[in-house]
C-alpha cells in the first residue's frame, strides 16, 4: 500500500520530479511551494514522510523540523539541501530529523526512508 508523502520545497522543480516518481511508485504525495503552508499541512495532517528543503525564503528546514516535532513527536521527517555541511542542517538532525539527503540527490536515497 501506498505512503502518504508530503514535500516542501521552494524549487518547483524538484517537487514535480518527487510528485511524479512518487505517485508512479504508487504513493500520494502532496507539495507545496510555500514553507508557512508546508508547515500547516504537516501540523494538521497525517503524513508517512515530511520531505522539506533546507534554505527557503521566509522559514528554513530546520524550523520546520523543530515546530512539527514538537507537536508531533513520531513526524518522520526527511531534510534536502545541497548545504548539508552547515548549521542549519546539523540543527534540523538535532531537532529530530531522520537524516539529511544532499542535492541532486538520487531517488534512492529518499525511498531507503519510505520502508
Amino acid at each position: 500500500m501506498g505512503k502518504r508523502i508530503l514535500v516542501i520545497d521552494d524549487e518547483a522543480t524538484v517537487l514535480d520530479a518527487l510528485k511524479m516518481i512518487l505517485e508512479e511508485m504508487g504513493h500520494t504525495v502532496d507539495t507545496t511551494q510555500d514553507p508557512f503552508d508546508g508547515e500547516r499541512k504537516a501540523l494538521e495532517q497525517e503524513y508517512d514522510l515530511i520531505i522539506t528543503d533546507l534554505r527557503m525564503e521566509g522559514k528554513t528546514g530546520d524550523e520546520i523540523v523543530r515546530s512539527v516535532k514538537s507537536q508531533r513527536k513520531n513526524a518522520r521527517i526527511l531534510v534536502i539541501t545541497a548545504y548539508s555541511t552547515e548549521p542549519m542542517a546539523q540543527a534540523a538532525l538535532k531537532a529530530g530529523a531522520l537524516a539529511l539527503v544532499r542535492k541532486p540527490f538520487e531517488i534512492s536515497k529518499i525511498l531507503a526512508h519510505l520502508e
